[in-house]
């Protein structure tokens, strides 16, 4: 036999709180009793296993967002920090690769000047033993 434990009471809420709207609305009942309703309605949802699992997606997505964020944030300094490495690098390189361009123009000029010496001593000769005429 069943026990009053085994009852299902929450159809009677329903139908009560429907009635009272009904009732309210026709006029015969007052506003506070289509209230009382109104809350049975609000206390039902927030019962639902709907809503419970929308709470608990809502919550996941905001952890979701904050993990995510929190990697960005990461993933940005880390990035900040590898610029930084990479322009100190690029400093260092650009220094030696000076060095390089100015020795490569001192030996240019010693060159050049090697050249231009041993063209005046050519010239110098083929004046010396240019014939008279």
């Amino acid at each position: 036999m069943a026990s009053i434990e085994d009852f299902n009471f929450e159809w009677m809420g329903h139908a009560a709180s429907a009635g009272t709207v009904f009732i309210t609305i026709l006029g015969w009942a007052p506003p506070i009793a289509a209230m009382i309703a109104v809350i049975w309605y609000v206390i039902q949802i927030g019962e639902s296993q709907t809503f419970r699992q929308w709470r608990v997606n809502r919550a996941i997505l905001k952890h979701a967002r904050q993990v995510a964020r929190a990697k960005v944030t990461a993933a940005e300094a880390q990035a900040r920090t590898l610029v930084e490495a990479a322009k100190a690098d690029a400093k260092i390189l650009l220094r030696a690769a000076a060095i390089g361009a100015h020795e490569l123009v001192d030996v240019a000029k010693e060159d050049a000047a090697t050249v231009v010496a041993a063209d005046k001593i050519v010239a110098a000769q083929l004046i010396t033993n240019k014939p008279h005429s």
